[in-house]
């Protein structure tokens, strides 16, 4: 009897527990999809990306923002290696993300024009599988490998910003990101252009 009133008293104390719970009212939640260019001269070897924004207004002017983003497609491509048939090249972007400050001017009544300063980390990961065929035996050989790319350090952006409501808003911006140095002589510019919207509570 004890454990049914029991029950019967959190069951009827569970809405007002849930009602105690309050998402910021300053706090906003977004997604996003970007497309990337890390491999300058180099054509057709673009990244894309879905990503999450989670986002504080400070005031009406600045935000601190920060993204996280997850590669969803990369560049493939085939090579000669002396000595083995054409091996397989595959490039693929892993997990990406950006703390900025956001600072936004508006335009017009529903337009602002904003900036971005920030930190940003980028994961590329390169998976190589080359192909021989043994002297002796004949057999086919199959030899994979995997390098991985590490690139942070300071990003800036410029953009724009819609409001479609009075919590909804989209957007679409240009970000600088870390150049891509995977050796010491090679760097190419990391540019980024990003399309998402965001829901402010």
């Amino acid at each position: 009897m004890k454990i049914i009133a029991a029950l019967l008293m959190m069951g009827a104390t569970a809405p007002v527990l849930a009602l105690d719970f309050t998402v910021p009212e300053k706090l906003y939640l977004g997604g996003s999809y970007s497309t990337q260019d890390y491999a300058g001269e180099l054509k057709g070897r673009k990244l894309q990306a879905l990503g999450l924004t989670v986002g504080y207004q400070l005031n009406d002017y600045f935000a601190l923002e920060s993204r996280f983003n997850r590669g969803v497609s990369g560049y493939a491509s085939f090579y000669d290696l002396p000595g083995s048939s054409i091996g397989d090249y595959r490039e693929q972007l892993g997990w990406q993300s950006l703390l900025a400050v956001k600072a936004s001017y508006p335009v017009i009544s529903n337009l602002s024009v904003y900036g971005l300063l920030g930190y940003s980390n980028s994961d590329l990961k390169v998976d190589l599988l080359s192909a021989s065929t043994d002297s002796q035996s004949g057999q086919k050989i199959q030899t994979p490998a995997r390098l991985n790319f590490t690139e942070n350090g300071v990003a800036y952006g410029l953009g724009f910003k819609l409001q479609t409501g009075k919590q909804m808003d989209i957007y679409l911006d240009y970000q600088q990101l870390p150049d891509f140095k995977p050796m010491n002589s090679v760097a190419s510019s990391w540019k980024v252009v990003t399309l998402g919207a965001n829901y402010y509570f």
